[in-house]
């Protein structure tokens, strides 16, 4: 009677220790940010679960590890270990909950797996193998969580110089489709600058600037503000001036003849006594048959 006790109560001792250490959801493993170290059954509790991946990476002695994030956001998991293994995630025990992302599976022995997490859902992390190898254990999972940003904010504010009085932004909306738009020279105080308020795009043409050093913010009317863009407008470089002359002195009724050097990509506006349009946009002027004998005063200037 007495083996037969301490028979049963062998039986019993490797029975509790079974289930103790086995991979059913009750029995998962708790997992905590950053690195966990895997712990597997020794037997294959959980397999053949369809609708998350293959099935061919759930015949092994799984290691089950819940974690419950506290934001929103992506959760992303790096296993390393052992080859021939597969990472898989429900969101509740695999047996009744639903799959969440694409299950990595591979030969490596290494991988990663992102997918988007909410706040106080507790998710079932499955690491499986391919037998043989029959367990991935040894191995570790490290788990990271960045929360989803909670502004859509504009990225990869761009602009486009078309002269030193006019500029054209473009931008990525992020999902928002109302902006404003301040600008106004380095330096100023953001508030004071001009402001554009925008709907339903994502670009914007500003006109009527001076040659300056500008910095230009785009953001959504939920204040989500996206890097500030700074554009220098040089005004063209002024024309040098052109050196004039004539053929005086004539007699009356000759002809005068006004003459300016040349200056690449210049007009010519001549201004004075004795000379009116359309003569005076021409870059040598001729004044025909002078009838006064006077001393004529004249401009020429380059634009």
């Amino acid at each position: 009677m007495k083996k037969l006790l301490q028979l049963f109560l062998t039986c019993f001792a490797f029975m509790y220790w079974q289930d103790a250490n086995a991979t059913t959801c009750a029995g998962a493993q708790a997992g905590v940010l950053g690195s966990n170290t895997l712990v597997c059954s020794g037997t294959n509790d959980i397999s053949g679960i369809s609708g998350c991946g293959s099935t061919n990476y759930q015949g092994g002695d799984e290691a089950l590890i819940t974690y419950t994030p506290l934001v929103t956001g992506t959760m992303t998991l790096d296993y390393v270990g052992i080859t021939w293994t597969g990472i898989f995630v429900w969101d509740d025990c695999p047996t009744t909950g639903n799959c969440v992302g694409i299950p990595v599976t591979s030969t490596a022995d290494n991988k990663s797996m992102s997918v988007p997490v909410t706040a106080g859902v507790t998710y079932y992390i499955m690491v499986d193998t391919y037998p043989t190898p029959n367990a991935p254990c040894p191995g570790t999972l490290d788990i990271t969580v960045v929360p989803t940003p909670t502004c859509a904010e504009p990225t990869g504010a761009s602009s486009e110089t078309l002269s030193f009085t006019e500029v054209n932004l473009d931008w990525t909306t992020g999902g928002a489709t109302d902006w404003i738009v301040e600008y106004g020279p380095a330096g100023f105080t953001q508030g004071a600058g001009t402001t554009e308020v925008l709907t339903g795009n994502d670009s914007l043409n500003i006109t009527g600037l001076t040659a300056n050093t500008y910095v230009i913010s785009i953001e959504t009317t939920a204040n989500c503000e996206s890097n500030n863009i700074s554009v220098t407008l040089n005004d063209p470089a002024t024309p040098n001036a052109p050196i004039v002359s004539n053929n005086s002195p004539v007699c009356v009724g000759d002809d005068v003849q006004l003459t300016a050097s040349s200056v690449a990509g210049g007009s010519y506006l001549w201004t004075g006594a004795g000379i009116s349009s359309p003569d005076d946009t021409l870059q040598n002027p001729l004044l025909t048959m002078v009838l006064l004998v006077l001393t004529f005063v004249l401009f020429c200037q380059v634009l």
